[in-house]
């Protein structure tokens, strides 16, 4: 049986968050066998993954109260792993840190042979990112939502089917109100016609559009005439 691969992990406190531990562990798990990790960074940095080291059997490393420098810290880290390289003690390496300064580190690992992972925030520069043999970004940018969709117009209305025109009775009434040779107005057809189609301009609007639907009639000069 193939033993699994030896990966290190080395974690820079002032730099990557212990919130995402179980992210950079998860990474460690799917390389092979983590056999080093350790936390470098000053008492306040430290202090901040005092739980995750504890639950996870991190080993602290704090730098020196007496070296102040703001990348003691980064020093510490990249000694440490060229020295556990060298002797031959891991066979993956993986940095949890944003910091650029790190990107000569892993040209290094990765000219020795052995393999070289990062974990970090998008921040991290791309120069930074492709020293890596792989760089994973944590935590992982939230899958972009499709836009939601335009609310739709409201659909047109539909004009009301109209109903059927009865052409008799419009004859019969034309012939009623034009006996003796009277001019019939639209006000006077309309009326006599709503008392027997009330819903007559449905499907129509107008008495106009239903007189010349019905194919008999027409308005001309305010008058209605028969079609020729």
């Amino acid at each position: 049986m193939t033993a699994k691969p030896r990966v290190a992990l080395f974690i820079d406190a002032e730099n990557a968050s212990a919130k995402y531990v179980q992210d950079y562990l998860r990474r460690c798990g799917e390389l092979g066998k983590l056999t080093i990790a350790r936390c470098y960074g000053g008492a306040a940095g430290l202090k901040r993954w005092d739980k995750a080291m504890k639950d996870h059997h991190i080993v602290p490393m704090q730098t020196s109260p007496g070296a102040a420098k703001e990348n003691a810290s980064d020093f510490a880290l990249t000694i440490d792993v060229v020295s556990l390289l060298h002797r031959g003690l891991f066979d993956h390496a993986v940095i949890a840190s944003s910091d650029a300064d790190f990107m000569q580190l892993a040209i290094h690992i990765r000219e020795q042979g052995k393999g070289i992972d990062g974990l970090g925030e998008s921040k991290a520069t791309k120069p930074l990112q492709s020293a890596f043999d792989k760089f994973t970004i944590i935590p992982a940018a939230a899958p972009k939502r499709a836009p939601a969709p335009k609310p739709s117009s409201a659909p047109a209305k539909k004009l009301a089917s109209a109903p059927a025109i009865d052409t008799a009775m419009l004859l019969d009434i034309y012939r009623k109100l034009s006996a003796n040779g009277k001019a019939v107005t639209p006000r006077v057809f309309g009326t006599e016609l709503s008392v027997k189609m009330p819903n007559y301009k449905k499907g129509h609007r107008t008495l106009e559009n239903f007189l010349r639907h019905s194919g008999l009639f027409k308005i001309e000069n305010g008058v209605i005439r028969p079609l020729d």
